[in-house]
Parts: structure tokens; C-alpha cells; sequence
């Protein structure tokens, strides 16, 4: 519980690496992003009956993108650098910026004015916001940054190698959620059996896994958990474990579907 953030510097540090990932993603991808282009903050505490995520993405259109923060749920400084790549740059938000400005906007293919849930497309999406912040940096620049950044207490933290190796473990947690979920959608497992895997993997709490179950057991978002891995695994598949620069921003601009990549 040491790298929980407070909830009145939430803001501060989430706006903070919005800006860091922003800069480097102009650094790698010159002349990508729109001139008019922009993200709005939202903090938003969800209800025990609500689903709850720590950030996400409502893309609004005319490049404008409004991201939720719960400053009250799983808020840990070490989320900051991922959350803002996945959510911002050059992840949902770029993307989707991208897809307006070329496909809508200079080709009217207006069926890119809709986003659905639960399409193909999605799963690249999904990705391509899972491999963002590897695009940006390599893993132990980005420990270097979170620390220098974000560590609202160095004093509490054992050394910047035992931070790379808890981000590289980081990487396989869409797997266990991809598992998970397929416990429970498809092999129609119990709560109770659920919340027993979880607790022999031993990532998270029951808290957490009870939230998981709960968009589980929401038609809208109940196949959202296979999409993070999937789609992770599929560029991978094609491209290596990291695209590169080229291949990253064609994904990015053009249209791409699974089938175009297996």
C-alpha cells in the first residue's frame, strides 16, 4: 500500500504523465497528432454498484477524447506512465484521433464515426494501448521516469532493478484476466471458484477480483477481458515483441483488423 497515491495529487501526476507520454510520442511520430487535438480530465468515483476502472478512455470526437480517473480505486503511482500511453499517447486516444482525421474526415468513410464494443477492431485497439508504452520506452526507462516522476516516497522503495522486474511481470497480468474471464464466461465457473483461482495466483485481493466479476457479469463489458490479450498477441505475432516505429504508426493510421494480421 506504499505507492497509493493521494487523492488530491491524483490529478497532479496523472496530467503530469499525459504530458510526458504527449512529448515523447511527438518525439517518435512527428507531425501524427492533429493540431487541435486534446484530452479533458474527469475525476469520477464509482458506487459499490457501479463498474468501476481506475482510468478510461471516452473518445468525444472533433479530437477530443475525455478520460475518467477514479482517484478512490487501485490509484498507485506505478500506474501512472501505462495508464497515460494506454489511455492517451500513442494509444486509444491517438488512434482514435487518427481514425477521424483520415478515415472520416478526408475519406468519408463515415461508418468510423461509430465505435462499437464488441468488433473486431477492438482487439487491435486493445493492442495497440497495450504495447504503447513500450513503443515510448525501453522497460527500465520507463521505472526511471515513474520513480523520478511519480514516487511519492523513494525512501519506501528497494531499488529501480526490482521495479523493471515487477514491470516485466506486469506484462503477463493480461493473461491471468484473459484466464479469468474464461473461467468465467465460458467454463461457467462459481464465484466462489473464481474468487479461489484468483486467490491462488495471488495478484490480487478478493476486492479487486469481485469488482472484476461484477463487468464480468455485464453483457457490455463481459468480453471486454479477452481483448488485452488477444490483441497484444496478435501484433506480437505479426510484428515481434515490439512493432516498429513504422509498423506501430501504420496500425495506428490505417484501418487494420485481426485477419490482416494472421
Amino acid at each position: 500500500m506504499t505507492r497509493r497515491v493521494p487523492e488530491a495529487r491524483v490529478l497532479v501526476l496523472f496530467k503530469n504523465a499525459l504530458n510526458i507520454v504527449k512529448k515523447q510520442t511527438n518525439i517518435l511520430f512527428p507531425n501524427l497528432l492533429p493540431k487541435k487535438e486534446h484530452i479533458s480530465i474527469d475525476l469520477v468515483v464509482k458506487t459499490n454498484d457501479e463498474i468501476k476502472w481506475s482510468f478510461y478512455n471516452w473518445y468525444l470526437g472533433n479530437y477530443h477524447s475525455r478520460i475518467e480517473v477514479n482517484p478512490k480505486y487501485a490509484m498507485y503511482w506505478t500506474s501512472f506512465l501505462s495508464a497515460a500511453s494506454h489511455e492517451g499517447y500513442p494509444g486509444h486516444h491517438t488512434e482514435f484521433i487518427l481514425n477521424e482525421k483520415k478515415l472520416y474526415r478526408e475519406l468519408n468513410q463515415f461508418e468510423h464515426s461509430i465505435l462499437i464494443l464488441h468488433s473486431p477492431k477492438m482487439i487491435i485497439s486493445e493492442g495497440i494501448a497495450n504495447l504503447a508504452n513500450s513503443m515510448l520506452y525501453s522497460n527500465k526507462k520507463s521505472a526511471e521516469i515513474g520513480l523520478r516522476e511519480f514516487c511519492t516516497d523513494i525512501s519506501e522503495e528497494a531499488s529501480l532493478e526490482k521495479i523493471i522486474l515487477q514491470n516485466k511481470l506486469k506484462t503477463k497480468i493480461p493473461i491471468f484476466w484473459y484466464n479469468f474471464a474464461y473461467h468465467a464466461v465460458v467454463d461457467k465457473y462459481s464465484e466462489e471458484e473464481l474468487i479461489q483461482y484468483g486467490k491462488d495466483v495471488e495478484l490480487f485481493n478478493e476486492d479487486v477480483l469481485k469488482i472484476e466479476l461484477k463487468r464480468l457479469s455485464t453483457p457490455a463489458y463481459s468480453k471486454n477481458a479477452f481483448l488485452y490479450n488477444l490483441g497484444t498477441n496478435i501484433i506480437r505475432k505479426k510484428y515481434g515483441k515490439t512493432p516498429s516505429v513504422k509498423e506501430f504508426r501504420d496500425l495506428l493510421v490505417n484501418p487494420t483488423l485481426p485477419s490482416d494480421l494472421i
